[in-house]
C-alpha cells in the first residue's frame, strides 16, 4: 500500500500542471491556483506577480499548503489528489540562474535561460520555490467505502521516478 501511494503521489505531481496553495498572514488565509514545475526531489517551483497575496503571505511566513489534482477527472471512481504542506521561499534574482540550472539537471523539460529570461523580462514576476516537507494522498478505500475524506501519509516521497524505480528493485 506504501508503494502504491508512492506511485500515485509521483503520478498526480508529474501528469498535472497546477496546484492550489494555501497562505497565511496573521489571522487570515488565502488560496491561489499556481502552474508549477517539478524541480527537485521534493521541490516544485511557481511564478507569481510581486505583489500578489500570496507572495506577501510568503514573505511574512513561509510555512505553506497545498493541493495537486486532476480537475479534468469526471469520474468520482477515480479522484485522487496530493496534499501536502511545506515551506516556501522567493528565489532571488542573483540566485535565479544557478537555480534554474539544478532544475533542469532533475527536470530537462526545464530550460534555465528561456526561464530565467521569462522571469526577468515580465513586470513584477517573482520566482517561487517551495520545499515539500509532508505529502499525502486519498485513502482511496475509506473515500470509497464510507464517503469520507481519509488521507495516507506518504513518507520517504520523492518526485523523482528514479528514485520510485530503484525503490522497486
Amino acid at each position: 500500500m506504501i508503494q502504491q501511494a508512492k506511485e500515485r503521489l509521483l503520478n498526480l505531481v508529474q501528469d498535472n500542471r497546477y496546484l492550489v496553495l494555501s497562505t497565511k498572514h496573521d489571522e487570515s488565509t488565502w488560496t491561489a491556483v499556481l502552474a508549477y514545475s517539478v524541480c527537485g526531489p521534493r521541490q516544485i517551483y511557481f511564478t507569481s506577480q510581486s505583489y500578489s497575496r500570496h507572495i506577501s503571505d510568503i514573505q511574512h511566513d513561509p510555512n505553506v499548503s497545498g493541493v495537486i489534482f486532476d480537475s479534468s477527472e469526471t469520474n468520482p471512481n477515480r479522484i485522487d489528489c496530493v496534499q501536502f504542506s511545506g515551506r516556501a521561499s522567493v528565489v532571488s534574482d542573483d540566485e535565479l540562474d544557478s537555480f534554474l540550472l539544478r532544475c533542469h539537471k532533475f527536470n530537462s523539460s526545464i530550460d534555465p535561460e528561456r526561464k530565467a529570461q521569462s522571469v526577468r523580462n515580465r513586470y513584477h514576476v517573482v520566482l517561487v520555490v517551495l520545499d515539500v516537507t509532508e505529502a499525502f494522498v486519498l485513502d482511496q478505500e475509506v473515500y470509497h467505502t464510507h464517503h469520507a475524506d481519509a488521507r495516507v501519509a506518504v513518507d520517504d516521497f520523492s518526485f523523482d521516478s528514479n528514485h520510485h524505480e530503484d525503490e522497486r528493485r
